[in-house]
């Protein structure tokens, strides 16, 4: 409070609280971008002054205005004066005639516009544009005087939509896009139209406000959106394309796709080097971290390393693998891989089995040696010697099938021995302990 009464006595302070010292035109916005070519509105509105409506009214527009101090007034370009019958000067911008207009209204009882119209703009429309009004609003009749200006830039081509992705930091999530231009051409409207790669994304909402066209739109961004270009369009209404910005969306997510892979195999002998190496799809980032786990118990702790190696050792080495990768958002884990190490003993129990079978060679031979032919089976081709073979091999097979049938059988009595005396041991035993 102390320091507003000393503003009281600042020069002018007064002054101007007073509304009647307040500017009635307004221009807003008052910088204006368009490019050769194209159109532009510098909007204007005439507003009360002092609670009264300003008449009658007087309004002139200046090209590159100054203020001319013989003169005490503003002078420049004439453009448009509202007291002429025609409304526009002789003294105006090469062929201005043609392309400048006047569009606002100064007729009417309560909202007053006094809106410049361009078209057609070229290079040499660049510059500031100033609006001269006289008016009166006191009896008996004073007339004042005010002035405003605007700033036309004129481009050689048109500009490229801002585009604004929002968060910064992208992950698999929704996303607002925004895209705006600024425009102020009525005669030829356009649109910012917002897409991903060559598609236009659905529900997108369009506003026109102060000469900005701003289109918003929201979707859900994916791990495969990652690198994909997103596009602002500005387009006519029939969807030519006059301007473009675009933007390589960044998308940040955990690794994809992870598999763990063995080699030389998931079976493999005891002694042999196994690798396995911990392979990804896609990750953003890059994986910083591959950690290693065996029946879901981690081993050789994590590395920064895809691929390890070590000596296979039987039982020690059995189990399920799975691998596991992390970036900064994220971790997966690999599918198990079910890797089997076959010992040394393995392979011999197998391989004598598979000596001790009989085979059709080992039976040719007994069939030799016991015809008492110690050279081996004779070579010659006779039908009685194939048919002495046959016999012989037959009766070689039925013997051994005998055998082993008495084997078969004698096995089972000695297994049936065997069960009633362990039935009578019990029996002895539980006598003995008073059972």
């Amino acid at each position: 409070m102390k320091h507003f009464v000393w503003l009281l006595f600042f020069p002018g302070f007064l002054c101007n609280l007073n509304p009647r010292n307040r500017n009635p035109l307004t221009i807003r916005p008052d910088s204006l971008v368009t490019w050769e070519g194209s159109c532009v509105l510098i909007p204007c509105e005439i507003g009360r002054y002092g609670g009264a409506v300003l008449n009658p009214i007087t309004l002139l527009w200046y090209f590159q205005p100054f203020y001319d101090m013989r003169q005490s007034e503003y002078n420049g370009v004439l453009l448009y004066n509202s007291s002429m019958a025609s409304g526009y000067s002789n003294t105006h911008l090469r062929d201005s005639q043609d392309r400048v207009k006047f569009v606002g209204n100064l007729n009417h009882a309560e909202r007053k516009t006094c809106s410049l119209k361009i078209s057609q703009v070229r290079t040499e429309d660049n510059g500031i544009y100033g609006a001269r009004l006289f008016a009166s609003y006191s009896r008996p009749t004073q007339q004042h005087k005010w002035f405003l200006n605007a700033t036309i830039h004129v481009a050689e081509s048109p500009p490229a939509p801002i585009m604004d992705v929002s968060p910064t930091y992208i992950r698999e999530s929704l996303v607002r896009v925004t895209c705006s231009v600024t425009y102020h051409c009525p005669d030829d409207p356009l649109r910012v139209v917002i897409g991903l790669e060559k598609n236009h994304l659905p529900s997108q909402r369009m506003t026109t406000i102060n000469g900005v066209i701003k289109t918003v739109v929201s979707f859900r961004v994916t791990w495969e959106d990652h690198r994909k270009n997103l596009f602002c369009s500005l387009e006519r209404q029939d969807r030519s394309e006059i301007s473009k910005s675009t933007k390589q969306l960044d998308v940040n997510y955990a690794p994809k796709g992870v598999q763990l892979i063995a080699l030389p195999g998931t079976t493999i002998q005891e002694g042999q080097a196994l690798s396995l190496e911990c392979t990804i799809k896609s990750s953003n980032p890059e994986v910083y971290e591959y950690c290693w786990y065996k029946d879901l118990q981690l081993m050789y702790g994590c590395q920064n390393q895809s691929k390890i190696e070590f000596e296979a050792k039987g039982d020690q080495h059995s189990g399920v693998y799975t691998c596991e990768a992390k970036n900064s958002v994220g971790s997966q884990k690999s599918e198990e891989l079910h890797i089997d190490v076959q010992s040394h003993s393995q392979d011999t129990s197998t391989h004598s089995a598979s000596e001790s079978k009989p085979t059709a060679h080992d039976a040719s031979a007994g069939a030799s040696d016991s015809r008492g032919d110690p050279a081996g089976p004779s070579c010659s081709s006779s039908e009685e010697d194939s048919e002495e073979d046959s016999e012989a091999l037959e009766k070689l097979l039925l013997n051994t099938c005998k055998e082993l049938t008495s084997a078969v059988v004698e096995l089972t009595e000695q297994l049936r021995k065997a069960r009633s005396q362990i039935k009578i041991l019990r029996q002895r035993t539980c006598v003995s302990l008073g059972k």
